[in-house]
């Protein structure tokens, strides 16, 4: 079974070239490996910050080395600060991540470069029925009324915090579709936490780069 950055990365992959929304990875993936760690039983919150309750290593090494940082800060934090620090110091996520995807032959790497000049990494398929179970599993939550199991919920809590669930719904349902998800996430603090967390991080950082290029703009 995929983990929640595994599914989240596939998710994030565009079904016709392979290219990544990094913008979304960027502090998606940080957000599942929280949730991931949530859902394995090694934090939880008190109040509004994340403490280790269990400091066992979970055996995958994204996520022990999350849960390593969070066990060795000298001040508990909130999880606004564990989407960026996991996003710095976890090193070179995005690509441990794809690489897992690759090495279960669901992508294969490919490299692109822009106007002859400029790398990137693209993914494209090899099996499509990954991302469409994963797809499948989704819209039942998110446009269904049945019951959803906590994994499912912290999967679909992401992919709203990373800005992904159009690569999900078609443009009609997409009302419906926020207004379950924001039902389903009143039931479960943590999980509506971490997603807030996600969106949160990232509106911060687009609000400074904004107020930079003002100031740049301003001053030249």
């Amino acid at each position: 079974m995929l983990g929640l950055p595994e599914e989240l990365m596939l998710l994030a992959i565009d079904d016709e070239n392979g290219a990544v929304a990094s913008t979304a990875l960027t502090y998606g993936l940080p957000g599942a490996v929280m949730l991931e760690l949530a859902l394995a039983g090694r934090i939880e919150f008190t109040g509004k910050h994340l403490v280790v309750t269990n400091p066992a290593p979970t055996g995958d090494d994204i996520l022990d080395q999350a849960l390593g940082l969070i066990q060795a800060s000298a001040k508990t934090r909130d999880a606004k600060h564990w989407v960026r620090a996991i996003r710095g110091k976890v090193k070179g996520l995005n690509d441990r991540v794809a690489q897992r995807l690759t090495d279960q032959g669901i992508v294969r790497r490919e490299e692109h470069r822009t106007l002859g000049i400029f790398r990137s990494q693209r993914y494209p398929a090899l099996s499509d029925m990954p991302e469409a179970e994963a797809r499948d599993r989704l819209r039942v939550a998110v446009l269904g009324r049945d019951a959803v199991d906590r994994r499912l919920l912290a999967l679909a809590g992401v992919v709203k915090g990373a800005d992904l669930l159009k690569h999900v719904t078609a443009k009609p349902e997409r009302k419906a579709a926020e207004a379950r998800l924001n039902e389903l996430l009143a039931t479960d603090a943590l999980i509506a936490m971490v997603v807030k967390a996600v969106i949160d991080a990232k509106r911060d950082d687009d609000s400074s780069a904004a107020a930079g290029a003002v100031v740049a703009s301003t001053s030249g």
